[in-house]
């Protein structure tokens, strides 16, 4: 099943010898201490985007990401513990939300109440920008329902001259009971560069202003390893890799305790400038995102008659490419995007004083797997003072599963043997942005996004998933979900003054 990541990367081998092929002249020394290795968004676009930066994020009080997320207006986050917030934006949560690490990697949690959603895997303090776009209307970056959040964590840049840096944190945070450290070294020249960091967080439970305790402590601990290189002019590759843990952190407003959490986040990442005449850019990511998770309900009070214990495999791997190229005024990107995520698990109930049957394993998803590939095209041109997108996107999405069976004493009370599906779905957007001075502007964008469903909706059995006590069942032929949209917004610029923006959106 990993044969379109090995394809990804004997297209991006062919890219960089063809580019390298093309740039047969001297290299010249640039300093490049400002260029963002990864980053495929180019400025100015129609619909806004949302950013802070690191000097933004070090002010904020938050120490998660969901938890920062909830200073952008309209975005807020479901809280279930002392970390992990789970994003909403316009209420538009969970799978309908597209979430990705680094403009393209996408990460599936183990937990179906979403305990470890795709932020809770990412340190804020590895986090070198965070990027909102509101709506379905940016289509680059995979099936796009109510918006986009990509967490840019911080790379190694190339340097002028060889040289190392290294910093050191170490904290205490008193409104949440907690310490953190992080350690960070990176360096090289303008060939080679590289980066290790490390964080530890150690945080206790909280104490509500009548003196009551809440259970909401968590320790967390992850390194991060990057290498880059530049083998020749305008051309850049970057490996990742991140491994984290989760150790005992507490969710008391769900049913069970996140007991551990291992997460492994590993890519290649490929770019390419300055091409040819009108190729002005080229860029790949090859990923592969591992997560193992093991929750329980020992320190529920119910726990004295069943103890309940759910060990889930999460993975989910891919590629993403994409090209730019201009005309004059007029600039096209093409691309395609490829997503496979394999998820099972088991539940474990052992009940005490009970002779028959003291222990039952109950399977959540039975191998499960959705498959999705993408193929997207934006035309950009600018006017004078008016910028327009137009951008649309087709993807065909395919999902399977181990049978669904539910048996009891014995007695099969539940079996679905039609457990396959495939979509094709199609969504589009356009949208203009209008400069009427350099303080003011007016953006108007449309678009439907359309979503498959996840595999909680799919795949599932027979679990409560944090909409009400009742356990839930997947259903496999759950049709696609689309959201039509309408945005207006305006932006008023003062200068050293800050900026007023508003908006309204109809979907």
């Amino acid at each position: 099943m990993k044969t379109p990541v090995y394809l990804g990367l004997l297209f991006i081998l062919l890219v960089a010898r063809h580019v390298q092929a093309q740039q047969e002249e001297p290299d010249t020394l640039v300093r490049l201490e400002t260029f963002e290795i990864i980053d495929t968004e180019r400025p100015p676009q129609a619909y806004p985007v949302i950013s802070l930066d690191r000097l933004e994020i070090d002010v904020l009080p938050a120490h998660d990401i969901g938890g920062l997320m909830r200073s952008i207006p309209n975005v807020n986050g479901i809280r279930k513990g002392g970390t992990a917030l789970d994003p909403v934006i316009r209420g538009f949560k969970y799978s309908q939300l597209n979430v990705q690490l680094n403009g393209g990697q996408k990460i599936e949690g183990g937990c179906p109440n979403r305990m470890d959603a795709a932020v809770a895997h990412i340190d804020i303090d590895d986090i070198r920008a965070l990027e909102v776009i509101k709506g379905p209307f940016a289509l680059r970056y995979g099936p796009n329902f109510g918006g986009v959040v990509n967490m840019k964590t911080i790379q190694p840049l190339p340097q002028r001259e060889f040289k190392i840096n290294v910093g050191a944190m170490i904290g205490y945070e008193s409104n949440w009971n907690g310490f953190k450290n992080r350690l960070s070294i990176d360096g090289g020249n303008d060939k080679v560069y590289f980066s290790l960091s490390g964080n530890i967080k150690k945080y206790g439970n909280y104490e509500d202003g009548n003196g009551n305790e809440v259970r909401s402590e968590f320790q967390k601990y992850n390194y991060t390893a990057q290498l880059g290189v530049s083998p020749f002019k305008n051309n850049y590759v970057m490996i990742s890799f991140d491994q984290s843990y989760g150790r005992d952190v507490m969710f008391p407003a769900l049913p069970m305790d996140e007991r551990k959490d291992d997460t492994r986040l590993m890519s290649l990442d490929y770019k390419a400038i300055s091409i040819g005449n009108n190729f002005d850019e080229f860029n790949a990511k090859v990923y592969i995102s591992d997560v193992s998770h093991l929750m329980d309900n020992k320190q529920r009070p119910f726990s004295d008659t069943v103890v309940a214990v759910s060990d889930i495999q999460a993975r989910n791997y891919g590629f993403r490419v994409e090209g730019s190229f201009s005309f004059g005024e007029n600039i096209f990107v093409f691309g395609t995007d490829y997503e496979h995520i394999l998820k099972d698990g088991d539940r474990v109930k052992t009940k005490i004083l009970e002779p028959t049957m003291p222990v039952m394993r109950e399977k959540l998803w039975n191998d499960a797997q959705i498959q999705n590939n993408g193929l997207f095209i934006l035309y950009r041109r600018t006017f004078g003072e008016f910028v327009m997108d137009a951008a649309a996107r087709i993807d065909y999405n395919r999902a399977n599963s181990g049978e669904m069976k539910l048996v009891k004493m014995g007695n099969v009370v539940y079996e679905d043997t039609e457990v396959k599906s495939d979509y094709t779905n199609i969504s589009a957007s356009v949208g203009g942005q209008y400069y009427i001075s350099e303080k003011f502007s007016l953006n108007l964008s449309l678009g439907r996004g359309v979503r498959s469903p996840d595999m909680n909706e799919r795949y599932i059995m027979f679990l409560p998933i944090g909409y009400d006590n009742y356990d839930y069942l997947g259903n496999p032929k759950l049709k696609p979900e689309a959201n039509n949209e309408v945005d207006l917004s305006a932006k008023l610029a003062f200068l050293g003054a800050g900026t007023i923006e508003g908006g309204i959106f109809f979907s």
